[in-house]
């Protein structure tokens, strides 16, 4: 596992996006990314 897909995971895990779809974890990405 490489740097980058470790802060993908941790990030997922720490939001609670492992239980969504994948569609629904870019949308709530894409949310969060406008709002800061």
């Amino acid at each position: 596992m490489n740097f980058l897909s470790r802060k993908i995971y941790l990030y997922n895990v720490t939001m609670g996006l492992y239980m969504l779809d994948w569609w629904e974890r870019c949308l709530f990405s894409i949310l969060f990314l406008q709002l800061f």
